[in-house]
């Protein structure tokens, strides 16, 4: 009998492929441990088993917060009514004649894209749930680890979105977490502690943002220029430029 590991991250990564509890789990296996974790970003809010607990296939483990998912899936149900109603509005002109074929075409296409997100919506709201993928016994159950890996977490995301994002990674790490984060957006990592610069898979500078800056001998060149009609500044003869102050700013790596 494998025995089962319940991983219950606070602030979870997908860590494998998804499925249904009818032919797959989320999580990945290690030699004869199966580890078990939430393939979306949450906290968890019940847990349902101890250490130590013999428990049956399809038996629930835990559950992570859905208030994202409630939200979102209200949204796309009103979405799919309206498109239930537009739809049916050009199904019933283009009887009567008075639509044409390309309306009820677009309309389709825009009641099939809605019941798509639904279906999507409803998969990722039934994942806040997750069941046992064998029968076993609860190994150890890990709520608190020390180490988070997220890859570009935040790819895609609105603003407003990576915003909370990384107020919740910040939190995480006052609390004694360590959070590895790969990302692209060089904002973001001046919002870390240490950072490591990789290109080709060769690690080409690391340490503290101000300390990275340093080691690049980043100058920096500003001239300014005034508009009281001072001669020893002059300032440029664009018309959009004539009535404001000018500053030039040139950034080059020695």
């Amino acid at each position: 009998m494998k025995r089962l590991a319940v991983f219950a991250l606070v602030l979870a990564s997908t860590l494998a492929s998804c499925c249904r509890t009818d032919n797959g789990y989320q999580g990945w296996i290690e030699a004869n441990l199966i580890f078990v974790a939430p393939d979306e970003v949450g906290r968890v809010q019940t847990l349902a088993v101890r250490e130590g607990d013999s428990i049956k296939a399809g038996q629930p483990l835990f559950t992570v917060d859905d208030d994202l998912q409630q939200v979102d899936l209200a949204q796309v149900k009103a979405t799919l009514a309206n498109a239930q109603q537009s739809f049916d509005r050009a199904q019933q002109l283009a009887k009567t004649g008075s639509g044409t074929q390309k309306d009820l075409d677009t309309a389709t296409a825009v009641l099939r894209d809605a019941q798509a997100r639904l279906n999507s919506s409803q998969t990722r709201l039934s994942r806040r749930q997750v069941f046992s993928p064998v029968t076993g016994t609860v190994q150890e159950v890990l709520p608190n680890p020390k180490l988070l890996l997220l890859d570009e977490p935040t790819a895609g995301v609105d603003p407003k979105a990576r915003r909370d994002f990384w107020d919740e990674i910040h939190k995480l790490a006052a609390e004694g977490l360590t959070v590895l984060v790969s990302t692209h957006y060089m904002d973001e990592a001046e919002r870390c502690h240490e950072i490591t610069y990789i290109a080709f898979g060769e690690v080409l500078t690391r340490g503290t943002v101000k300390e990275v800056v340093a080691n690049s001998h980043l100058t920096t060149f500003t001239v300014s220029a005034a508009s009281n009609g001072d001669r020893r500044h002059p300032v440029p003869s664009h018309p959009r430029l004539a009535a404001h102050s000018c500053r030039l700013i040139c950034f080059a790596f020695a």
